[in-house]
C-alpha cells in the first residue's frame, strides 16, 4: 500500500484545521450574539425591577404593610353568618342616622362580594373577608348630614367611604349620595 505523499497530507491536514477554525469562529460569534441578547434582556428586567421598586419600595416592606392593613381590616370587620345578619346590621345604620336628624332616603346594599381577586391568597384568618358596596342617599340639614358622614368615616367597623356628592334640595336641606364599602367576615 502506498502512503499519501507528504504534500497531500499537508493539504488535507490544513483543510481539516481550517474547517475547525471556521466552525470555532462561527460558534464563538453565535455564542457572543446570544450572550449579548441575554445581557440586554437581563438589563431590561433589572431596569424594570428598579422602576417598580422606586414606586412601591422594598417588596418585603410592601408585603408587611399589606398584611398589617389586612389584619386591621379583619379586626375591624363584623362577622356575619348570613346575608340576613348583614342586612340587619345595616338597619342599625339607618337608626343611627335618625340620631343625627338625617333621613336615609335610600339604602342599597349590593350583596355581591367585590373584594379583589387578590383575596384568594389571603390566609391569615379562619374567616373569609368580603367587601360589599353600599349606596346611601341622605337628606337633611347640611350640618347634620356632615356630622353623620363624619360618624360614618370614623366608625371603623362599618363603612369605608368611596365617593360622596352633595346637592342642595331647598334653602335648608341637602341631599348626599354616598358610595361606600362595607367589610364583613364570614366563617369558612
Amino acid at each position: 500500500m502506498s502512503s499519501l505523499p507528504g504534500k497531500t497530507k499537508f493539504i488535507l491536514g490544513s483543510s481539516v484545521l481550517g474547517l475547525l477554525v471556521v466552525v470555532t469562529i462561527i460558534l464563538n460569534v453565535t455564542i457572543a450574539t446570544k450572550t449579548g441578547r441575554f445581557q440586554q434582556e437581563y438589563q431590561q428586567l433589572e431596569n424594570t425591577l428598579k422602576q417598580v421598586l422606586s414606586r412601591t419600595g422594598d417588596i418585603t416592606d410592601v408585603k408587611t404593610q399589606h398584611e398589617q392593613q389586612l389584619t386591621l381590616l379583619v379586626e375591624n370587620s363584623d362577622r356575619y353568618m348570613t346575608e340576613l345578619g348583614y342586612l340587619k346590621d345595616l338597619q342599625t345604620l339607618k337608626n343611627r342616622a335618625t340620631r343625627y336628624d338625617v333621613e336615609v332616603t335610600e339604602l342599597i346594599p349590593k350583596l355581591e362580594d367585590t373584594m379583589p381577586a387578590l383575596k384568594q391568597y389571603i390566609s391569615i384568618t379562619e374567616n373569609y373577608l368580603e367587601r360589599y358596596e353600599i349606596e346611601l342617599a341622605l337628606r337633611g340639614k347640611l350640618r347634620n348630614v356632615g356630622r353623620f358622614i363624619q360618624y360614618l368615616d370614623t366608625d371603623n367597623r362599618r363603612i369605608y367611604i368611596k365617593g360622596i356628592s352633595i346637592n342642595p334640595v331647598d334653602m335648608s336641606n341637602v341631599e348626599a349620595k354616598i358610595t361606600a364599602y362595607s367589610y364583613g367576615l364570614r366563617q369558612l
